[in-house]
């Protein structure tokens, strides 16, 4: 769990400013985590059946090793994608305030 610390980040990999047209995706486990900041556009990620919404403005974590898939609007985002000392099981999603 990111939010409370309990899974440290190890090595930060990449920041990213990313963009892309509506489609939805299969994701397949990645060797890498990531924290999506959404400039514009929404997901839905599912894990695992379960259905995480993800709106403008709000903070998804998304863990390393974890498969998913994803429906998108069309999206504007800022990516950090990083390391962790365990993998966690499930996304997480925060709302932003200015």
């Amino acid at each position: 769990m990111l939010y409370k610390c309990k899974n440290p980040i190890v090595r930060i990999l990449n920041v990213e400013h990313m963009q892309w047209e509506a489609g939805a995706f299969d994701i397949s486990p990645r060797a890498y985590s990531a924290l999506a900041f959404r400039i514009s556009g929404t997901a839905k990620i599912t894990v695992n059946e379960k259905t995480y919404p993800v709106n403008t403005t709000e903070l998804l974590y998304l863990p390393q090793g974890v498969a998913y898939s994803a429906d998108y609007s069309d999206t504007e985002m800022l990516v950090i994608h990083f390391k962790t000392v365990e993998n966690d099981q499930e996304p997480e999603v925060y709302s932003v305030k200015n």
